[in-house]
């Protein structure tokens, strides 16, 4: 999860160069663009999902992402998504960092909540 839609594009551009013809196609789920396409690729099964919080949100509200099939969660520029207001009400957030999966990684999270995950 990303906090910003260009950021999103950025990854997917990346992870579509350096994935191969063995991984598959990551769905992108960013606001501000046609979700058709979107809702296209996350519903075809895509194991990896680049998202920014307030799509995500929408998705899982609307029951066409399930998060409890998760197995790593990345939080990139996590400080950034708390300035933005993203916050433990949203279903993403891990509601107490220590006790997230050992793969879930945080980068930009606030010193106090890094500490309190190891």
């Amino acid at each position: 999860m990303l906090p910003t839609r260009e950021l999103a594009i950025q990854v997917n551009e990346e992870y579509e160069t350096l994935r191969g013809r063995e991984l598959s196609k990551a769905a992108l789920v960013i606001g501000g663009v046609s979700e058709k396409t979107q809702i296209q690729s996350v519903r075809s099964g895509s194991n990896l999902v680049i998202a920014t919080p307030g799509r995500l949100q929408d998705f899982i509200t609307r029951k066409l992402i399930d998060l409890r099939e998760i197995k790593i969660l990345v939080l990139d520029e996590a400080d950034r998504m708390l300035d933005m207001g993203f916050s433990s009400r949203h279903p993403a957030h891990p509601r107490d960092p220590a006790a997230a999966p050992a793969d879930a990684m945080f980068f930009g999270y606030p010193r106090a909540i890094c500490r309190r995950t190891g």
